[in-house]
């Protein structure tokens, strides 16, 4: 081989080398720097505060609607009982349902119809422990009226089913439990 061929493979040997090397080089570093961004990221209580307290959590949609408020009702609140607990609206602003406790000792979840669907009362289906355990799971009509009721109290269970005859002004309440199965009829008031 002449030294001139020599040359010219070193040379090209020399050049490889030092990219293999800046190669490598640039790899640990990126390395290097994911595991750093890494280990600042995956810190599972980054950012994380033992507690917060608040008398309202409001919880806003992409275009800043309310979603879902946890809080407890005004004094003023037109409800049977005083509510504290999680409110949940739809897009519209308009409230949907809940869960929560109530100030007589009840627990409820209720699930409401949209507005100007049905009766003005917009109850649809819920569930209740009455301070005495009693449970009851409901399911309303777009008539306002109860159409399903399963209780379960003491140590026994009912299922109340209805129907609400309007022409006559009626409500018929067919009541089955374990021993019986009886119908009741009362005037709508």
């Amino acid at each position: 081989m002449h030294e001139q061929d020599i040359a010219v493979r070193l040379e090209r040997l020399e050049h490889r080398l030092r990219r293999r090397n800046l190669l490598a080089a640039s790899m640990f570093a990126l390395g290097a720097s994911l595991a750093l961004i890494g280990t600042s990221v995956a810190t599972p209580d980054a950012d994380v505060v033992p507690e917060i307290r608040t008398y309202k959590l409001t919880v806003l949609d992409s275009e800043g609607r309310t979603r879902v408020q946890i809080a407890e009702d005004a004094s003023d609140i037109a409800r049977n009982s005083r509510a504290t607990g999680m409110t949940i609206y739809d897009a519209q602003g308009d409230e949907r349902g809940g869960i929560g406790t109530m100030a007589n000792g009840s627990a409820v979840m209720a699930l409401d119809a949209p507005v100007g669907v049905g009766y003005k009362v917009r109850d649809r289906a819920g569930m209740r422990v009455a301070p005495d355990g009693t449970a009851v799971i409901t399911a309303l009509s777009n008539e306002g009226s109860f159409a399903a009721s399963l209780v379960a109290q003491g140590n026994q269970g009912r299922l109340e089913l209805s129907r609400k005859d309007s022409a006559r002004g009626e409500i018929s309440t067919r009541v089955l439990t374990f021993d019986s199965d009886s119908t009741k009829v009362e005037k709508v008031p």
